[in-house]
C-alpha cells in the first residue's frame, strides 16, 4: 500500500523524457517561489511544488517538528503528514537538512544588477550537461542535462545570471603557480584527480579575481584573503576546465574498461544464486523496497516518468529487464555510478541512481545474478525471458 502510494506522489523532473521546460525544471529548486507551502487535503503542504526541493523541504519541517517533542497542534500535525510519507519516524528523525534545501536562490533580473557577472556560460553549459563536485570523491546533488545546447540557456538568463564573454587565452604558468602556492593547500588534491579545480569552471574569471581578492564577497566568508591578479584569475579559470575535460577523459575510459569488463564475464558464465538469495530480491521488488531505498521512485514514476525506461513497478521492471541490452545497460549504468563517485564528475552517459548515492556492488551483483537466472519468484518460477 505504501509503495503505491509513494509512487502515486514522486514524479520526475530530470531531463529524460521530461515535458516540463528547462527553465521550470530549474525554478523549482532555485527560484523564490520554491518556499511556497499550498494546504492539500491530505495535510502535505510542500508537494505542492512537486520538484526536489519541495519534497525535500516537507521531509525537513516533517523532521523539525517531530524533534520538537510537544503536545502542540503543530506536532499532532506532523505526525498526520508523515504518515503519507515511505518512511518510518526513526528514519524521519535521524535524517540531515536534505541536500536540494541548500540549493542557490537565484532571481529574476540579478544579472543585471551585478558588476561582476558569477557565472560563464561555458562553464555553466559544461556544469549543466555533467555536473562535478566541489569535493573529491563526491558527487554533486545536480541532475544532469546531458543533451543541452548553448541556445537553451537562453531561456534561463533571467532566472540565472551568466557572462558571455570568453575568457582570453592567458600563459597558465602564473595561474598555475598560484593554484600551487596558494589553492592546494586548503584545497588539495589527495590523488592526481581534482574535481574541486574542475568545479571553479562553472565561474567566470572576474569573480575568482573578485573572491580571492575579497571584493566581491566580503561577509560569511571562511577563506581569507588571496592577492591574486586578473591574469591569474584567466590563467586559473583556463587550468580548471583543462582539469574538467581531463577528468571526463579518464571517466569514459574507466567506464568502457569496466564495461568490457563485465561482458566477457558475463558471456563466459552464469552465476548461480546463493540459497535464499531468490526470495530475498523477490521480495525486495514485490515489496517496493528495491525501487525506494536507492531512489528509482525520483525518476521512474508518475506521468513524467522517463518514457523509454522501466516503471518502477514489479511488472515495470521485469519487462525492461527481460531484454538482455536493456538489462545491460542499466547494471553498467549502476556500477558506473561508482566510477563517477571516484572522480568526482558525471558521465556522459549519466549513472544511476541520478543524484543519489551509488547502489552497493554488492546489490549490483545480486541482482545481475537474479535476471540472469530469468528473475525466480520465491516459489522458483521465472518472471523474466527473452
Amino acid at each position: 500500500m505504501m509503495f503505491r502510494l509513494v509512487s502515486a506522489l514522486l514524479w520526475s523532473a530530470t531531463a529524460f523524457g521530461s515535458n516540463i521546460s528547462l527553465v521550470e525544471q530549474c525554478s523549482g529548486c532555485h527560484a523564490p517561489g520554491r518556499t511556497q507551502a499550498p494546504e492539500l487535503a491530505r495535510g502535505v503542504k510542500k508537494w505542492a511544488d512537486s520538484q526536489c526541493f519541495g519534497c525535500h523541504a516537507e521531509l525537513n519541517e516533517i523532521r523539525t517538528t517531530l524533534r520538537e517533542k510537544t503536545s502542540s497542534s503543530h506536532f499532532q500535525e506532523a505526525k498526520s503528514r508523515l504518515r503519507t510519507l515511505p518512511f518510518n519516524e526513526e528514519r524521519i528523525l535521524g535524517m540531515r537538512e536534505l541536500s536540494y534545501l541548500q540549493a542557490p536562490l537565484f532571481r529574476s533580473g540579478a544579472h543585471k544588477r551585478s558588476a561582476t557577472q558569477r557565472l560563464s556560460k561555458a562553464g555553466l553549459l559544461s556544469f549543466l550537461r555533467r555536473p562535478v563536485s566541489k569535493q573529491p570523491h563526491s558527487l554533486s546533488q545536480m541532475p544532469s542535462f546531458p543533451k543541452l545546447k548553448k541556445n537553451d540557456l537562453l531561456a534561463l538568463r533571467e532566472l540565472v545570471p551568466f557572462s558571455e564573454a570568453e575568457v582570453p587565452a592567458v600563459p597558465l604558468e602564473p595561474g598555475r603557480e598560484v593554484w600551487e602556492s596558494q589553492c592546494s593547500s586548503c584545497h588539495g588534491v589527495e590523488d592526481s584527480n581534482a574535481p574541486q579545480l574542475a568545479y571553479l569552471s562553472l565561474f567566470t574569471a572576474e569573480w575568482i579575481y573578485g573572491y580571492a581578492n575579497a571584493s566581491v564577497v566580503k561577509a560569511e566568508r571562511t577563506m581569507p584573503r588571496v592577492s591574486v591578479s586578473l591574469q591569474e584569475a584567466q590563467g586559473i579559470w583556463h587550468l580548471a576546465f583543462q582539469e574538467r575535460r581531463r577528468l571526463e577523459e579518464v571517466l569514459e575510459q574507466k567506464i568502457a574498461e569496466s564495461e568490457n569488463r563485465r561482458k566477457k564475464a558475463v558471456s563466459s558464465r552464469k552465476t548461480r544464486l546463493a540459497p535464499g538469495m531468490a526470495a530475498q530480491v523477490d521480495t525486495w521488488l514485490k515489496g517496493g523496497e528495491l525501487f525506494m531505498k536507492w531512489g528509482c521512485v525520483h525518476c521512474h514514476t508518475g506521468n513524467e516518468a522517463p518514457a523509454e525506461k522501466f516503471l518502477a513497478t514489479p511488472s515495470g521492471f521485469l519487462s525492461y529487464v527481460s531484454t538482455s541490452d536493456q538489462a545491460n545497460e542499466l547494471f553498467e549504468r549502476l556500477r558506473a555510478r561508482h566510477l563517477e563517485l571516484e572522480l568526482g564528475i558525471v558521465s556522459e552517459r549519466p549513472s544511476m541512481p541520478l543524484t543519489q548515492k551509488p547502489v552497493p556492488l554488492p546489490v549490483v551483483s545480486l541482482l545481475e545474478a537474479w535476471v540472469e537466472n530469468d528473475c525466480p519468484s520465491s516459489n522458483g518460477k521465472k518472471q523474466c525471458m527473452e
